[in-house]
This record gives C-alpha cells, structure tokens and sequence, in this order.
C-alpha cells in the first residue's frame, strides 16, 4: 500500500513539474514574440527615418511634374475600407476622376477600372516607394491623409506632395486629437502640428476639434469642417408610420450606453406590450454577453420580442424594419447610424449630448433627453402610442438629413480646389 501511494505521489510531483516547465515556456514564448514585434516595429521606423533624405532625393524628378496633373486622387491611411468610403469615391467618379486608396485593410472589397486599392504596413520602404511611382505615373492632383497609419510615413508623404505641388489635405476624425488631449507628450504634440502644417488644408468631423487646432496655432483659413454626410433618396417608405418596432443600431461598447436603452424596456412592454425590439452591433462575444447580463438584469433574457443581433454590413435592411430609432450614446454629433436612421425615416430618441442640437430639434424631428432610462421610456412610449406623432416627426428627420447632411455636394469645395490650382474643369 505504502508503495502505490508512494508512486502516485511520484507521478503528481512529476505532472506538477511537467505543468510548471509548461508555463514557463509558454510565458518565456510569449515575451520572446513580443519582444521580436517591438524589435521589428522599431527597426521599421528607423528604416523610414533614415532613408527619408534619400527617399525625397530619388524623388526630385517629380518637379517636372508639378503643374501637369491628371484626374487621379488618393486616400491614404484609413484602417479599413468600407461602404460609406466607397461612396465617396463614386462622387469623384461621377466627375471623372480615378481613385487610389492606401489602405491598412482593404479585404472584401473587389477593385474595378475607377477604383483600385492597395494594402500597405505601417512603416514599410515599400509603401514609399509604391507611392513616389505612383506620383510619376498617375500624377494624382489630390491626396487626402487620415491620421490613423505612420506619423513618420505621414510626413514623408507630405513632403513628396509638397516637392511634386500635389494638392494635399489632412483629415482629422478625432483619433489624434483625443490623444493630444491626453497630454501623451510635447514631441508628440509637436509631430501632430508639423503633419498638420505641412498640409494644405485639415478637413476636421466635430465641431468641439476647433479648439485644439487654435491651441496649437491653426490659421482658421486653412481649415474646414467636413461632417459626416450620407446619400440620400427622396423617398420615404409609407409603412414605417404604422410599424411599432424600436431600433438600436452601432457597437456595444460602454460609451455607446446600451444599459440606458434595455433598461427602458420593461417600462415599454408594460405600456405597449406589442413593441418589438431590435438590437444589432456586437462584434465579439464579449459584446453579445454584455448585452445578455443587461437584458437578464430586467428578467427579459428569453423574450421573444427582443432580438440581440451582431455587427452588420447592410444597415438597411434593419431601418426598414422599424420606427423609431434609439440611441443614448456619450457622443451623438453625425453618428453615421443616426443619420443613416433618420434618413429612412425612424425618429430618433437619442441623449441630449455635445452637439446633438445640431442634428436634432427636441419635440421637431426627434427627442434630446438626458441619459435616463424612465424618461426615454416615457418619449418612446408617447411615439409609439401617437401614430400621427411618429409620422410627422419621420418627415421632420427625414427633411433634415435631406437638406443639411446630403453627401451630393460634399466634394464641390475640394473640386474647385482642383480647379483652382491645376485648372482641372469639372
């Protein structure tokens, strides 16, 4: 007997061994893979900071171009191509202009002869060089920058359109100003504002951006706030006004406050028990589980009227399903979603945020309440009880989108930019 224990007890200390040695590989492994990515990432950048000298000096023959410019444009650094990117490209096309982006991720989007795409590494020669043939070949006329791929890379590319007079526009939707605003360094602050003042012009997407660009001593002629805006129909689809379906549609991270809305949902289904609720945009697991322990807070979690759906590329097919469109969000101002929203004609019941007032008008075309779950119960239930109410405010929000936030004319300024310097008519 003494001797069975003993060998089991061996075979444990032998397992524990095994399983600690495990670990430890796996940790060390783990450190190793890092360290390799930070090395690689480092070795990069240096790469593209030493060899910019030569790189401008390779690309002096652009000079001979300067002034004989073709209907090419190129977008560079957006972290990923999507639908709405894509129709701003069709408003160039329509003006006969061929378009390029230099995207971080362009998969699932199937190139054609107006437009072509070109999947680039932060800190890659290559990406350099790509765009220094491109220069020659092309002769883009206009580069916008979004700041979201390599500062150094940025920079380089600025400079290639300064050297070949490019027309060369810096836009800003708020990644790199959060962080300025975070106080993550002066050299930081200093690269930001020589990227900024190397451009020709900073298109900036929120009103509250204006600040920092006078902080960091902007002239306010070089600058142009280029909000969100969507294309738009004429047309609004005759059976929403009757549809008692409530719609929230963008991700479920916490600023998006998706707790304010399923905590207005018992009061809703005490009141109007046929409400149907739609609720899409998780994009991982742990998303869909948040929305879950919400719901199973509410005694809610198997109700068949509550429909919990991922993230979605076809956004549409979801306003026609309902009327009235939710979201309490930390930040409302041109949320692609809302304005997608009211433009099928949902009415919006949205939180009374930073510029919210800019899109809404409260008791016109929407609701602007605090993030309080009973009182955007109560608003929601005056509208799905009131279908006269719910119709009149649809045309509203409609009409709002069609007059202010109309992607139609959303190029005219960067047209006669064009026209302006290379005498390009449109």
């Amino acid at each position: 007997m003494k001797s069975i224990l003993k060998r089991k007890y061996e075979n444990l200390k032998g397992g524990a061994k095994i399983q600690k040695t495990s670990i430890f590989l796996f940790f060390v492994l783990k450190l190793l893979r890092k360290l390799w990515n930070g090395f690689t990432t480092t070795f990069n950048f240096l790469i593209v900071f030493i060899f910019s000298p030569i790189i401008l000096i390779v690309a002096l023959p652009l000079l001979a171009y300067r002034n004989n410019k073709k209907k090419y444009v190129v977008f560079v650094g957006l972290e990923h191509i999507i639908r709405k990117t894509i129709d701003r490209a069709l408003l160039f096309n329509k003006k006969g202009y061929q378009v390029y982006y230099y995207s971080l991720q362009s998969t699932g989007i199937q190139p054609d002869k107006d437009i072509k795409f070109y999947s680039y590494r932060p800190f890659s020669l290559i990406n350099i060089f790509k765009f220094i043939i491109d220069l020659y070949s092309k002769r883009f006329c206009y580069v916008e920058f979004y700041l979201e791929s390599s500062f150094v890379e940025i920079i380089v590319f600025e400079l290639l359109c300064k050297l070949s007079n490019t027309l060369c526009i810096i836009i800003e939707r708020g990644m790199m100003i959060n962080l300025a605003l975070k106080n993550v360094g002066a050299l930081f602050e200093f690269i930001l504002g020589c990227i900024y003042k190397l451009g020709d012009k900073i298109f900036y997407r929120e009103p509250y951006m204006l600040e920092h660009f006078e902080r960091l001593h902007i002239n306010s002629n070089r600058l142009l706030f280029d909000y969100n805006k969507i294309p738009v129909s004429l047309n609004l689809p005759p059976s929403k006004f009757g549809c008692r379906a409530i719609l929230f549609l963008n991700s479920f991270v916490s600023s998006r406050r998706l707790d304010v809305f399923i905590k207005a949902i018992p009061f809703i289904i005490e009141s109007v028990p046929d409400t149907q609720f739609i609720l899409v945009g998780a994009r991982s697991e742990e998303e869909f589980c948040y929305a879950k322990n919400l719901l199973a807070g509410t005694g809610l979690m198997n109700d068949e009227r509550i429909r919990i759906e991922s993230f979605t590329k076809n956004a549409s097919s979801y306003y026609q399903q309902a009327s009235i469109f939710v979201f309490p969000s930390d930040f409302i101002f041109a949320n692609f979603s809302l304005l997608e929203a009211m433009e099928y004609g949902l009415v919006p019941v949205v939180s009374n945020m930073r510029d919210a007032d800019r899109i809404i008008k409260h008791g016109e075309n929407g609701f602007l309440l605090p993030q309080d779950s009973k009182l955007f119960a109560e608003h929601i239930i005056l509208l799905l009880k009131n279908e006269e109410l719910r119709k009149r405010m649809a045309i509203k929000a409609k009409e709002t989108i069609v007059l202010n936030f109309n992607d139609r004319d959303r190029i005219v300024p960067i047209l006669d930019m064009i026209n302006s310097r290379y005498g390009l008519q449109n």
